[in-house]
């Protein structure tokens, strides 16, 4: 699995879509499936960056590992932000 390590700041979004999409063409994604995953990753990195960093007022990295077998691709984001858990919301 290749990981990545990636400053936790909107500004890095366009290197996380990079990654993703260069792993959708190595694993033979078409171009619908490509753009759908690298949004719905893109879309979760935001809301990571967002609200459990820049809204904390905290900086720090966004793990972004990539892993592909026969049959799938494994898009892991890991960060060290304040944890949301929407149980949590009243």
């Amino acid at each position: 699995m290749a990981s990545h390590s990636i400053p936790a700041n909107l500004a890095a979004l366009s290197a996380i879509r990079h990654l993703v999409t260069e792993a959708c063409i190595e694993a033979g994604l078409d171009g619908s499936a490509t753009y759908r995953l690298t949004l719905a990753v893109d879309e979760i990195a935001t809301n990571i960056i967002t609200h459990g960093y820049q809204e904390q007022g905290m900086t720090g990295d966004l793990v972004v590992s990539l892993d592909q077998t026969d049959q799938e691709l494994i898009i892991l984001l890991e960060d060290t932000g304040v944890a949301f858990d929407p149980r949590d919301r009243s």
